[in-house]
């Protein structure tokens, strides 16, 4: 018997030799492909032929690579940009310096390595910008950072690959807007990792709850990298009922900032009574107050449902939202925005939201259906300054968030399930009234379903 498990064995391990040494022999891995910035930044990637659908990279800097774990630079994709699979990296390198790495490509139903490569950066490596990428440049009507792009260019792409948030791509809000217009949310946010983490290639932008209620009588000190700009969005001492905001969030901007273009979210809402997502183009040079346009991608208010008193459509989970917002009082707020209803609650699960944003409009889609354009050629002119499309001529920075309460996003006069809402917009003492009603709010605040979570961000040149 012994034998014959022997004989079995052996018959198994030689299939398997011949069957892996055909395959490999039908595929090469490439040699990837390296650019390296003098700023510091390094990208690596080799071309996304048909089947390849995995590109693994695994470096150390000027040291061995071990033979079976990761190096210390370690990145990995399966989404194509301009015809090729591309990781980029922060690290920076200098003349001399040497990558010792290994490369694994995933094609079709097999994985392909290729080992004890080496790379040693010669002053020719090292480059003032990255050069284009794919088929020749078609002029585009985006820009990005002032600068014209190409026509289908990726300019922006986060699949949240990693163990945090990539600060080359992002800016972390570290800040709070409740005694600030326009919408005086009734969180701050903050840049911590209980409130913004990366869990299975998922980012989570998360509200929670103090650890103490005599947080909200303590003055709020966010000076320490604070991103707000002005003094009162970075430190509040409270003063008689005027709490400090009684809930911490998240929420990250986009470094750069874009006219025109495809942005495309896959995303799941957030759930929980009083909180709202931020997914929104905001404008690079922010206007104070309460004319602050942006454009909302999507926006499903966190409530499971959210009916008037006095008899009325539900505003809940149930009704997704999108359009340009070009002021944050009536008309201006609420009059372009675009409305699609369905049955399921759409933080049940994760939505590819996108918008098409081309000189003169704007398309609205969910899961690939279009659901609402709007004109942007004209009818912007009580708010403009300059040309017809005004303010939808400039450039815009995405901005990613959860936000709780706030003056703008939940009428008065409405109930949650049995709840009514716990303040109104029109009393001082909204913080109060609010942090009052907790104990019936925070029941529908459930594990991680409060976070708005993330999946992938991709934005595209037109």
């Amino acid at each position: 018997m012994v034998a014959c498990n022997k004989v079995v064995e052996f018959l198994l391990v030689f299939f398997l030799a011949v069957s892996c040494s055909n395959t490999y022999a039908e595929y090469a891995v490439p040699i990837p492909q390296f650019e390296a910035l003098e700023r510091g930044g390094f990208r690596v990637y080799i071309p996304a032929l048909e089947d390849v659908n995995r590109f693994r990279f695994s470096a150390n800097k000027n040291e061995d690579l071990p033979k079976i774990k990761n190096g210390k630079i370690y990145g990995e994709t399966s989404t194509p940009v301009d015809g090729v699979l591309m990781i980029e990296f922060n690290e920076q390198l200098r003349v001399g310096d040497t990558i010792n790495y290994r490369v694994q490509v995933n094609k079709g139903f097999f994985g392909y390595r290729r080992e004890d490569l080496t790379w040693t950066i010669e002053k020719k490596d090292l480059k003032d910008e990255y050069s284009p990428l794919g088929p020749t440049c078609r002029k585009s009507s985006t820009t990005v950072n002032g600068k014209t792009s190409c026509i289908e260019r990726t300019i922006l792409l986060d699949e949240f690959t990693g163990s945090s948030i990539d600060t080359d791509k992002w800016t972390v809000e570290h800040m709070m807007l409740t005694y600030e217009p326009p919408t005086f949310e009734f969180n701050y946010y903050e840049n911590s990792d209980s409130t913004r983490f990366i869990s299975d290639g998922v980012l989570y932008l998360k509200p929670v709850l103090p650890a103490s209620d005599n947080h909200i009588r303590r003055p709020l000190d966010l000076r320490n990298g604070c991103t707000g700009d002005t003094e009162a969005t970075c430190y509040y001492k409270p003063a008689g009922a005027f709490y400090s905001p009684p809930v911490k969030s998240a929420r990250i901007t986009s470094k750069i900032s874009f006219k025109y273009g495809v942005i495309e979210i896959k995303a799941k809402l957030p759930a929980g009574d009083w909180i709202s997502p931020i997914i929104e183009l905001q404008m690079k040079d922010k206007v104070s107050g309460l004319s602050s346009p942006k454009v909302v991608i999507a926006y499903a208010r966190g409530n499971d449902r959210l009916v008037p008193t006095n008899g009325g459509g539900d505003i809940g989970s149930r009704v997704l939202y999108a359009g340009p917002v070009l002021t944050y009082e009536e008309s201006g707020h609420s009059s372009r925005l675009k409305k699609h209803v369905d049955s399921i609650a759409f933080h049940n699960d994760f939505h590819v939201y996108k918008l098409e944003w081309v000189p003169g409009k704007m398309s609205f889609y969910i899961d690939g259906f279009l659901y609402g354009e709007v004109s942007t050629a004209q009818g912007f002119q009580e708010f403009a300054s300059t040309a017809p499309e005004a303010p939808y001529d400039r450039e815009y920075v995405l901005s990613l968030g959860t936000a709780v309460g706030g003056l703008i996003d939940f009428p008065d006069g409405y109930v949650s399930g049995e709840n009514a809402k716990p303040w109104s917009d029109a009393e001082r003492n909204y913080i109060v009234s609010f942090f009052n009603g907790k104990e019936k709010w925070s029941r529908t605040w459930n594990e991680d379903r409060p976070a708005l979570q993330i999946d992938y961000v991709k934005v595209t040149a037109v």
